[in-house]
């Protein structure tokens, strides 16, 4: 089911900026299109806080924050560097202490990618878990989640700004460790529910098309749409792993993180010339259904990628790739 759910996430995740190549030419589904692909970084955070309470039972500060720098903050760091590298080799910098200084100052924000700022609130999110984590254990979790005022209130940063965003997710950060808590109830209620998610996902998709406007309602999507992953998730991830689609999802799942490291800079090289040359005149409908396509040749351009990536690195000696592209 985890799985599932996080091949589903980075599925949105690209999605969501594939969608930026015809944004301006799609009227009607554009806001509920958009909604939906950007519900995948909140079932991330979701995820996330799930995966710290799971794994609570064992948990030292130390250990933990050591094998996030290794899982989470080098192979981000590496790609932080060759996107600024390739930058100013394009804009005709070579290799100095400035060129390094806007390294270490993109990490902190970053700013090597618009797509990459989730990874610094990400951190903010690790250095606090021992206090979630006592939240816990002092039973204030359930209270704890009453922070979902908080997004209504603020409403959704812009890239780069890291606290504001780090509120934003809070609650769902919160969320993700209560369902850890009570994993076994509800994973049974969302098995039942199923498919009143699709009908509610429904609903709001329509209401979105037509008030698309409102920010409140753009956070109410995005919460239905990650409880409606969720549920499908919980009714068909036994039977889905049965088949050769499960085999895929796993796949896709193993190089989440690399995926999303990378991705944008393959759109930027390869799908944006494309779309522009062949795709850019279509109607509505078609530039929906090439938008799909693109999603879904960009994830197994990447994933190929990735997989040859690892097989390099480990033909040369390197025991864990995990290090360095995060798969």
């Amino acid at each position: 089911m985890l799985d599932d759910c996080r091949a589903a996430a980075i599925s949105l995740v690209v999605g969501f900026h594939i969608l930026f190549l015809a944004y301006g030419r799609i009227t009607v589904t554009r806001n509920a299109l958009a909604i939906l692909t950007d519900s995948g970084t909140m079932m991330f955070v979701i995820l996330a806080g799930f995966m710290l309470q799971w794994h609570s039972a064992h948990f030292v500060f130390r250990d933990f924050l050591w094998q996030k720098v290794k899982n989470v903050f080098c192979p981000y760091a590496v790609a932080t560097f060759l996107l600024i590298f390739l930058r100013g080799l394009r804009d005709g910098e070579a290799l100095s202490w400035r060129l390094l200084l806007k390294w270490a100052k993109a990490l902190l924000n970053g700013g090597a990618g618009a797509h990459l700022w989730f990874i610094p609130m990400l951190a903010i999110f690790f250095f606090l878990a021992p206090v979630f984590l006592e939240v816990n254990r002092r039973r204030w979790l359930l209270p704890a989640i009453l922070t979902l005022i908080l997004p209504f209130v603020l409403g959704r940063g812009r890239y780069f700004e890291i606290w504001k965003n780090t509120l934003f997710f809070l609650p769902f950060f919160l969320l993700g460790m209560a369902m850890a808590v009570h994993f076994n109830t509800i994973q049974a209620r969302l098995r039942q529910s199923w498919l009143w998610s699709l009908g509610l996902a429904f609903c709001v998709s329509m209401a979105l098309v037509f008030f698309p406007e409102p920010e409140w309602l753009q956070t109410i999507g995005r919460m239905v749409f990650c409880f409606m992953i969720l549920a499908l998730a919980a009714r068909f991830s036994e039977s889905l792993h049965q088949t050769r689609i499960g085999l895929a999802l796993n796949g896709l799942s193993a190089y989440s993180y690399g995926i999303y490291l990378y991705h944008n800079s393959l759109i930027g090289l390869v799908f944006v010339p494309c779309y522009r040359r062949w795709l850019s005149g279509f109607g509505e409908g078609w530039q929906i259904l090439a938008l799909v396509f693109m999603t879904a040749l960009c994830l197994t351009i990447s994933a190929l990628a990735l997989k040859f990536g690892r097989a390099v690195l480990r033909a040369l000696g390197v025991r864990s790739t995990r290090i360095i592209i995060g798969c």
